[in-house]
């Protein structure tokens, strides 16, 4: 897929996360607009750094939650972290904590940087709310 194609592709399906979750609606309805997001990360690899370029500018508001044009939803970050394991994403978390936070973990708990870390972990614990994962085998 070309390059400037796949950008805008990534562009609108990330707005569409944006949007559902901006009007209200849960991890139910976003699922398959999320993992759409997923499929073409994983299939358009040079993808990578224009999300971790949005991610990056999401994590530089006070409020991460990205509901806000432009941004990203936190949910869509933690799932794209679980699923991808991407070491920048540490990175940012790391640098939102120290420059919102001061490294002072116990101030941050509920903060994205500390939620992204988690989502690293085989047992993230929001790994239940998806159906994706919760299929039997």
């Amino acid at each position: 897929m070309d390059i400037e194609y796949s950008t805008k592709l990534l562009d609108i399906l990330v707005e569409n996360c944006r949007r559902i979750f901006a009007s209200g609606f849960g991890i139910d309805q976003a699922e398959c607009s999320m993992f759409q997001v997923v499929e073409l990360l994983r299939a358009e690899t040079v993808l990578k750094a224009s999300f971790l370029k949005k991610v990056e500018i999401t994590f530089e508001k006070t409020d991460a939650y990205g509901l806000d044009d432009g941004s990203v939803p936190r949910e869509l970050i933690e799932l794209v972290v679980h699923e991808f394991q991407w070491p920048e994403f540490d990175a940012l978390a790391k640098k939102r904590l120290l420059k919102l936070f001061n490294n002072n973990k116990s101030l941050a708990i509920s903060d994205m940087s500390m939620t992204v870390q988690n989502a690293y972990r085989e047992d993230w614990e929001d790994k239940e709310f998806y159906r994706k994962y919760n299929l039997s085998p």
